[in-house]
This record gives C-alpha cells, structure tokens and sequence, in this order.
C-alpha cells in the first residue's frame, strides 16, 4: 500500500512539473509551515489553479488569518 501511495505522489509531481503556472504555485505552497506536498496538490486541483477562487475566499474557506 505504501509503495502504490508514494507511485501516486510521484505521479502527480510529474503532472504538475509539466505546468510552469502550477509547478510554481506548487512551490509556494510547499514553503509555507505546515503545508505539505499532497495538501498543496489538493489546494491547486479543487481552485483550478487558483483561477475560480480569489485569496480572500480561499482564507477565509480555510479559515487562514493573513496579517
């Protein structure tokens, strides 16, 4: 099981590495504290590559406080 999930992840980094836009999203995400790789491939997925969702609707769905 753990060999098919870390084949999964691999495989979902090779798809977004082919996307300039959402390998650089991708990035920012993961250096964020707390912010981990499948989180971060979630968080582009489900905003269309933060196309459909605007910062503040995406903090306050996520109930994240930017200062």
């Amino acid at each position: 099981m753990t060999k098919s999930i870390q084949e999964c992840e691999r495989l979902m980094l090779e798809v977004i590495k082919e996307d300039e836009e959402m390998y650089r999203n991708y990035q920012h995400l993961i250096s964020c504290k707390g912010m981990g790789p499948i989180t971060s491939i979630m968080l582009i997925i489900y905003t269309e590559k933060f196309k459909v969702w605007s910062a503040k609707m995406m903090a306050s769905y996520s109930k994240m406080q930017f200062r």
